[in-house]
């Protein structure tokens, strides 16, 4: 028996291995371990990026919306749908005020005609 000898057990067998057969295999496992992280490396970096890049397109428009424009936006939300229904209910109210005079000067009218 060898003094740099080691004896391992693989399964129910003994083997007798050297110093430089074990260093071997953990420099094997540890060469196989360094490829398999570095490609789980890339492929996790890949996708994040992707990830990144989708999210910052899909964010293009709201950073848009919350940039400065000078309040042109809300002026034409003013004057295209606020201002036509403004005018629309002054009408109304024109036509509902002649009514309502109307209807007063009858029911005064009415009342004199009943004493």
């Amino acid at each position: 028996m060898d003094n740099n000898s080691v004896y391992i057990k693989i399964h129910t067998e003994w083997i007798q291995m050297s110093a430089t057969d074990i260093a071997t295999i953990i420099a094997a496992y540890t060469g196989v371990a360094v490829v398999v992280g570095g490609i789980a490396w890339k492929l996790f970096k890949t996708v994040v990026r992707q990830a990144i890049e989708a999210n910052t397109a899909t964010m293009e428009e709201p950073i848009n919306e919350l940039r400065h424009n000078g309040g042109s936006s809300l002026i034409d939300v003013v004057k295209l749908q606020i201002l036509p229904i403004v005018k629309e209910l002054r009408e109304h109210q024109i036509i509902i005020s002649d009514r309502v005079a109307r209807l007063e000067g009858r029911f005064e009218q009415h009342v004199d005609d009943v004493e």
